[in-house]
């Protein structure tokens, strides 16, 4: 199969540790380049940056694909996609309409983004699969990510506060500090009472 022009999470059926893909009617072989493409999947590396939507002007390739799949595994850990979210700047010069997002790199990890509540917090993550995430979807790094990212991707439960999260500690838990205690001391210093 050559890559896949409409590369995304309907196209693709996982069974126990297996994938398969069950809709390649967009696929593109040889010299036959396909011109489909979902504007949720579509690398913007191969759209025009002068457009308000994705409107494809390059082929699909390796790349491509992975970036589909770096928007798949996104959405499959966190319920959101790297565009999701309202973006509310607070230039109104800066306001892009929605589907112009990828076009700008705007993310949910922009702080002028209000991420979408349904969504699992990002900070869930281990840093190394956040440092992809943001590489592919904003600083347009793109190629075979290392399969170390899933492969040691454990979650576990704190059992202090109950978040899911696959980090070594609980990100809503380290952020807490311990409540003030009150100390009194009595004494005196250079004879001097307190």
């Amino acid at each position: 199969i050559g890559h896949l022009g409409d590369f995304n999470d309907l196209n693709v059926l996982v069974r126990n540790a297996d994938a398969f893909v069950i809709d390649v009617d967009s696929a593109q072989f040889g010299q036959f380049p396909s011109h489909m493409f979902t504007s949720t999947f579509v690398d913007p590396l191969i759209c025009d940056p002068s457009k308000t939507t994705p409107m494809m002007i390059g082929t699909h390739a390796p790349e491509t694909d992975w970036y589909a799949y770096a928007v798949m595994l996104m959405r499959s850990l966190l319920y959101t996609g790297p565009y999701g979210g309202v973006y509310r700047p607070k230039d109104p010069k800066k306001i892009v309409p929605h589907d112009a997002r990828p076009l700008k790199r705007i993310t949910v990890f922009n702080d002028n983004v209000i991420y979408p509540k349904p969504a699992r917090p990002y900070k869930i993550l281990p840093d190394a699969l956040l440092g992809y995430f943001t590489d592919t979807f904003e600083k347009d790094k793109r190629g075979t990510p290392p399969i170390s990212l899933v492969e040691n991707l454990r979650f576990t439960t704190c059992t202090a506060c109950g978040t899911t999260h696959a980090r070594s500690v609980c990100p809503v838990c380290v952020g807490t500090t311990p409540a003030a205690l009150k100390e009194v001391h009595t004494g005196s210093v250079h004879g001097v009472k307190i």
